[in-house]
């Protein structure tokens, strides 16, 4: 999306249907990162190593969490 088109969808559309427009992209992008997450896990746990998959398991929020401030400061920084 160009400048052009971010200013005008923030400036012409109702508050509810553009955060919307911005949100989904962002939530499709989480939710194909937990799927990853989950076959990592998966694949993981076929070793029987409980540290390994615990492992994996504490760093799922900490990069959701990272990938959630840069959607926020993405979506910021169109304007």
């Amino acid at each position: 999306m160009n400048n052009s088109k971010a200013v005008e969808l923030f400036e012409k559309v109702p508050v509810s249907q553009a955060v919307l427009k911005n949100a989904l992209p962002a939530m499709a992008a989480m939710l194909m990162v937990l799927i990853y997450n989950l076959a990592d896990t998966f694949f993981i746990g076929q070793t029987h190593n409980d540290i390994l998959v615990a492992a994996v398991s504490l760093a799922t929020p900490v990069f959701l969490i990272f990938m959630a401030a840069g959607t926020v400061f993405g979506m910021g920084a169109l304007r």
